[in-house]
C-alpha cells in the first residue's frame, strides 16, 4: 500500500514537561544536545547587531530546518520495546517485539549558553537546542505505554548529527548564498569561510551549555557533536 502524501508522517509528540511552568525533566529522561557551528552564531549576533534582520531571520529559519531533519532521523529509529523484553548477558539489545510510537519529548531552545557554573556568555550567539526524550513513549501498535529503547536512539546519533548539519548548510547556503569548508582544510565542523568568518572561531572557545531546566540527575546527557565526531580531548572547559 502506497502512503497518503497529505497525511503527516506521524502522530505529534506528547510534551514531555512544561519550562515555561517551572517544570524540570524527569530524571529518567535523556538529553539530546544539537549545537550549530561557532560561525552560525557569529554571522547571526553580527547581523543582529548591526541591523540585518534578514541574516538574523535567515539563521534562524535554517536552525529550524536542521531540528527538523536530525527530529525526523530520531522518529524514524526510536523504537519501543513492546511487552516482555529478555535481557542477553553479551549485548545491550534485548529479545523481544520493537515498534514504532509517539515520544515524550521536549525541546528547549537557547541562543546564549550557561556553562557548568551558570554563568551566561554573551559575547557572541551560540545557537543550541537541547531536546529531552521520555523514558516512555505510546506504542502505534497498541495505544499503551512502553519504554523507549535507547540503544536504538543513541545508535541513530551519527546520522541525526548529518542531517541536522546538511539541512542547516543548505538552508543558509540557499537564503545568503553563503559557502562552507573545514577551517585549515581539515577537521569538523564545517564553518563560514564566505562571509570569512572562520578565521575568529579561535576567538571563542566553546562553551556547552548547562540548561537551567534540567536535573543533575539525568539519566543520560548526549552531545550529539561529540558522539558523532569524537574529540581528542574533553573541549568542555567551561
Amino acid at each position: 500500500m502506497v502512503a497518503d502524501p497529505t497525511q503527516p508522517r506521524r502522530r505529534p509528540d506528547l510534551p514531555l514537561f512544561d519550562p515555561d511552568a517551572g517544570e524540570v525533566p524527569p530524571p529518567t529522561s535523556v538529553e539530546l544536545y544539537f549545537e550549530a557551528p561557532t560561525t552560525v552564531g557569529l554571522l547571526r549576533s553580527e547581523s543582529e547587531a548591526i541591523g540585518r534582520y534578514r541574516f538574523v531571520a535567515a539563521v534562524d529559519a535554517a536552525r529550524e530546518a536542521a531540528m527538523a531533519a536530525a527530529l525526523d532521523v530520531l522518529h524514524d529509529n526510536a523504537l519501543l520495546k513492546i511487552g516482555y523484553h529478555a535481557r542477553q548477558r553479551t549485548s545491550p539489545v534485548t529479545v523481544g517485539v520493537y515498534g514504532p510510537g509517539q515520544l515524550y519529548l521536549t525541546r528547549v531552545a537557547h541562543t546564549m549558553a550557561a556553562d557548568r557554573k551558570n554563568v551566561l556568555h554573551t559575547d557572541l550567539d551560540r545557537v543550541h537546542d537541547h531536546i529531552y526524550l521520555g523514558e516512555y513513549g505510546i506504542a502505534d501498535e497498541d495505544g499503551q505505554r512502553w519504554p523507549v529503547d535507547l540503544y536504538s536512539v543513541k545508535k541513530s546519533i551519527t546520522s541525526m548529527e548529518v542531517h541536522y548539519r546538511v539541512a542547516l548548510e543548505w538552508s543558509l547556503s540557499d537564503s545568503l548564498g553563503v559557502e562552507w569548508s573545514f577551517p585549515d582544510g581539515s577537521g569538523d565542523p564545517r564553518e563560514l569561510v564566505e562571509p570569512a568568518l572562520a578565521q575568529y572561531v579561535a576567538d571563542y572557545p566553546r562553551v556547552i551549555c548547562r540548561d537551567q531546566v534540567r536535573v543533575e540527575s539525568l539519566l543520560h546527557r548526549w552531545n550529539v557533536r561529540d558522539i558523532a565526531h569524537p574529540p581528542k580531548f574533553d573541549p568542555d572547559a567551561s
